[in-house]
């Protein structure tokens, strides 16, 4: 994104409209005035003015109620709209829709600000030629009478630009009456990423990103209030993870958040979650989690069943103490030749390989299995044994 001679910036300009008073062409890539400059105020610019700034191309415009509850059911309908303004109708991507409370007066030394409004709700949404569609629940926790609520969408598509738009100066006006009460608190499944099958006591590795999964008919508060965040908890620590929380596409009323945990020591460790729904229910979920012990061996008990092999296949087999990033299993001739290689993402614990030998005459081959760990730099330790075909 340069500029060619005798080009002109128009809409990366408006971003020095705060900083200068007069206007500015760019010729061969140099600034000129059409005439003197009084600044009042000094101003250092750093960076590349003529850089084209990773604004929105395209728009959106939103369809929302002027007038919003407490715990109400919230219907907003989106266009997106092209670089004229006009409708983008074969536009197909997703939403991110984000709903935020009303703006609050503030005051810093003595300065009166605009304090921004608490996210009311952040979620998903498809966009089919150009048009997209979310329902979701406002939270009992809201600014009763204020008239800045806001509600913003970003569009993301992998064969067009990106789009935003926003609606302001929404109402918030008491609590809705047509509600059925809620008393139950949400429904949290605590897994780590890249182990399918985790259960409460598996190994893990030192800094594991854990995948949490939550859901409420009544939707998940997100405004990040006072003892209604959602928070982990990793042995006597707890941190505030409510910003991590997205619901998923198409529904409010479940979602999902991942974080990384800090380096753990080896040995286990209690974590667990806890979050709210919108009419401040809470819930707790709980997990422990183990880590191995870098000094410990990193696999036993390296096998092939059956040995000798008669039929048309067996089993590698083995245990694995710490979690690693690939497992290979290399079959050689007695000459050292490669005859097969399986490699796999292993699982902590108990491994079984399946192998065929296609084609391969009877005798003793040599095999070994090989285990490469990312954590905490790369590592790898080896084992050999040997096989029979008798066939």
């Amino acid at each position: 994104n340069y500029l060619n001679e005798g080009e002109t910036i128009t809409h990366e300009l408006q971003v020095l409209s705060s900083f200068l008073d007069d206007r500015l062409n760019m010729t061969a890539g140099v600034f000129s005035s059409e005439e003197t400059i009084d600044f009042g105020l000094s101003y250092s610019l750093f960076g590349d003015p003529a850089t084209r700034l990773a604004v929105p191309r395209y728009g959106v415009e939103l369809q929302v109620p002027d007038t919003l509850r407490a715990l109400q059911e919230v219907r907003l309908a989106g266009q997106v709209l092209g670089t004229a303004g006009e409708p983008a109708a074969g536009y197909r991507g997703e939403a991110l829709i984000q709903a935020f409370d009303s703006t609050a007066r503030s005051s810093v030394d003595s300065i009166l600000i605009m304090q921004p409004g608490s996210p009311l709700f952040r979620g998903r949404a498809p966009i089919v030629d150009g048009r997209f569609a979310a329902t979701f629940r406002l939270p009992r926790d809201i600014t009763y009478k204020g008239n800045q609520a806001r509600i913003s969408a970003f569009v993301s598509s992998a064969a067009e630009p990106a789009g935003s738009g926003y609606v302001e100066g929404i109402a918030l006006a008491g609590t809705n009456a047509d509600v059925e009460l809620d008393v139950t608190g949400p429904e949290i499944a605590i897994g780590v990423r890249g182990q399918a099958d985790f259960a409460s006591g598996d190994l893990v590795p030192a800094s594991p990103v854990i995948t949490v999964a939550i859901a409420d008919s009544s939707g998940i508060n997100v405004t990040g209030e006072t003892g209604h965040h959602v928070t982990l908890s990793v042995g006597d620590a707890t941190t505030a993870v409510t910003h991590a929380f997205v619901s998923d596409p198409g529904t409010y009323r479940r979602g999902r958040l991942s974080y990384q945990i800090p380096e753990l020591e080896p040995g286990e460790h209690g974590i667990s979650i806890r979050a709210w729904d919108n009419f401040n229910n809470s819930a707790t979920a709980a997990v422990s989690l183990r880590v191995g012990d870098p000094a410990a061996p990193a696999f036993s008990d390296l096998l092939f069943h059956p040995n000798p092999l008669r039929g048309e296949s067996g089993h590698f087999t083995f245990n694995l103490f710490n979690p690693a990033a690939v497992a290979r299993i290399n079959v050689f001739s007695l000459s050292g030749r490669l005859i097969d290689r399986l490699e796999v993402v292993p699982a902590a614990g108990y491994n079984q390989l399946q192998w065929r030998p296609a084609g391969l005459a009877n005798g003793a081959y040599l095999f070994s299995l090989e285990v490469e760990s990312d954590d905490r730099g790369r590592r790898r330790k080896k084992e050999e044994g040997v096989l029979q075909i008798l066939r």
